[in-house]
């Protein structure tokens, strides 16, 4: 097979998979659309909440938010953002959102619509965000900036389709 010289067409052809939605039939009475392409620009802007939502909730006074499970919320935040919900953006409404959709039937339903090789890429990027945090926690400033930086290239690079 000939290869083709890479051009935008192509590029556009490549990342068209982030965009497709399906249809996932839930229970009887109710579906879903999910995104089962985890794009690398939306799994990092995901992971960005995951960090951003704690100061948030902190200073929107939602003192709760400590006793959320991380895990269950990092979960909650793939369903947000990878699902056609409509799970609002500021931190008091995806606070009772979660509290709401964590003990429904639907949490685990959804989360095991995802392909297993999305949900590995979403591991594999989260493991890496940790061992990120971890080493900035022994960084000054400056040296935290410009590693958050290289390590946002890294996850960005890693998520990219193989």
């Amino acid at each position: 097979m000939a290869s083709k010289k890479l051009n935008l067409g192509l590029i556009e052809e490549s990342v068209s998979k982030y965009d497709k939605k399906e249809k996932v039939q839930l229970t009887d009475e109710a579906h879903v659309f999910i995104y089962p392409h985890f794009s690398p620009s939306r799994l990092t802007k995901m992971l960005a909440g995951l960090i951003s939502d704690q100061d948030e909730a902190k200073e929107a006074g939602i003192k709760s938010f400590k006793d959320i499970n991380p895990v269950q919320w990092t979960f909650f935040l793939l369903i947000k953002e990878f699902t056609d919900l409509g799970i609002p953006n500021d931190i008091k409404n995806k606070v009772k959102w979660y509290l709401k959709l964590v003990d429904s039937e639907y949490f685990p339903l959804i989360i095991n619509s995802f392909p297993k090789e999305s949900l590995e890429k979403l591991g594999k990027a989260t493991v890496m965000l940790q061992q990120n945090i971890d080493e900035l926690s022994k960084k000054s400033q400056e040296e935290a900036n410009n590693l958050i930086l290289q390590k946002v290239e890294e996850i960005e690079g890693s998520a990219a389709p193989q």
